[in-house]
């Protein structure tokens, strides 16, 4: 259920960027989900469009997500990359180690965050409406 905490703080960040640009309608929503956030992206598809349904400006939104891949760095063997996809990464206990080495000692670099990344509306021009 981790996944409706995720789309909560994702659709508070597309309406505020929604409201600072003055939309009047929001046509298209890109969001990349990191290979190590553990989120299901079925999930985030379901609650993002329950959540959205009930905001008429973006109630008919497209939502396109795709994978961040996961890359990390081997504090041990100096190993800078994607993960193996042999890791068997687990939903409920995630354990990241160097596909080089198998050590733990990792930093991981890219893949795990939530990014929305693009969001193409429709402004509704203020000025106009001031003048009428």
């Amino acid at each position: 259920m981790h996944e409706f905490a995720a789309v909560k703080n994702i659709v508070n960040i597309i309406m505020n960027v929604a409201n600072k640009n003055n939309a009047k309608k929001i046509f298209s929503i890109d969001i990349g989900v990191g290979e190590l956030t553990m989120l299901e992206k079925d999930q985030i598809n379901y609650w993002l469009k329950l959540l959205l349904e009930d905001i008429e400006i973006a109630e008919s939104s497209n939502i396109n997500l795709y994978t961040i891949k996961g890359v990390i760095e081997c504090k041990d063997c100096n190993y800078n990359g994607k993960l193996s996809s042999t890791l068997g990464l687990d939903h409920l206990y995630p354990v990241v180690k160097c596909p080089i080495c198998k050590s733990d000692k990792i930093e991981i670099v890219k893949g795990d965050r939530c990014i929305v990344e693009k969001i193409e509306i429709e402004k509704d021009n203020i000025e106009d409406d001031r003048r009428q």
